[in-house]
């Protein structure tokens, strides 16, 4: 008796075995979350350009990105930051990645155009050969730099001094409806080619970008139009 049970034991362990053997191996859980995408990094960095040999005056400025074409926009020195007005149109234009956007303080309303062509020199001691200038306030500030061959666009907003601009690139002209008819006036006498925007808002330069509503559009029209430039290099 003791010898059947035995056996009967070893049978069904050995049938246990066989089974196990037989079962389809269970895989890991499989996960279904996306794999982790780089993104690339943007620069943002703040300098300094001296002014003269001497170094004892700065201009300050930020660099938003490392492409090969430069966009230039001057801000006053009573701005805190340097780029806090233009901050809708530069995170716009950061998303082309051919484009380094430099944002700089003016010294003073005087030293503007000084100091836009100081910034001018330093984008070309750093190899750069192609420029987009956008002014507001100071008419002067990149009108002066248009027969300079790194210069292939300009973005003009009303400013106290409008002098036509003769070069080929091309030329935007925004302005709010109450400025409109003296810009249009430096439009008019302009090269093409060129375009002229006018928004229904009582706001003027970089502050036009705060509207509701036709802010996001004025941002929008001058990405557009920068974006057109690059994709013609």
């Amino acid at each position: 008796m003791l010898r059947i049970i035995k056996s009967i034991s070893f049978a069904l362990l050995l049938v246990g075995v066989i089974g196990a053997c037989a079962a389809p191996a269970i895989s890991a859980p499989v996960s279904t979350q996306p794999a982790d995408t780089a993104i690339p990094h943007i620069l943002d960095d703040q300098i300094t350009i001296p002014v003269g040999e001497g170094g004892d005056e700065t201009i300050k400025a930020t660099i938003t990105g490392n492409g090969d074409i430069a966009v230039m926009v001057h801000k006053h020195r009573y701005d805190t930051d340097t780029k806090s007005y233009w901050t809708p149109l530069v995170d716009s234009l950061s998303a082309n990645e051919k484009l380094r956007i430099i944002t700089y303080t003016l010294r003073g309303y005087e030293t503007g155009v000084r100091d836009t062509r100081i910034v001018f020199d330093y984008l070309k001691a750093e190899g750069v050969t192609k420029i987009i200038c956008i002014s507001a306030g100071i008419g002067q500030v990149c009108t002066n730099l248009q027969d300079e061959p790194e210069i292939i666009g300009m973005v003009k907003f009303p400013g106290d001094i409008l002098t036509p601009i003769e070069a080929d690139f091309p030329k935007l002209f925004v302005a709010s409806e109450a400025d409109s008819d003296s810009l249009r006036q430096t439009y008019e006498n302009s090269a093409e080619p060129k375009t002229f925007k006018s928004y229904a808002v009582s706001a003027d330069g970089p502050a036009i970008f705060s509207v509701p509503d036709v802010g996001l559009q004025v941002v929008a029209d001058i990405t557009d139009f920068i974006n057109g430039i690059v994709n013609s290099q």
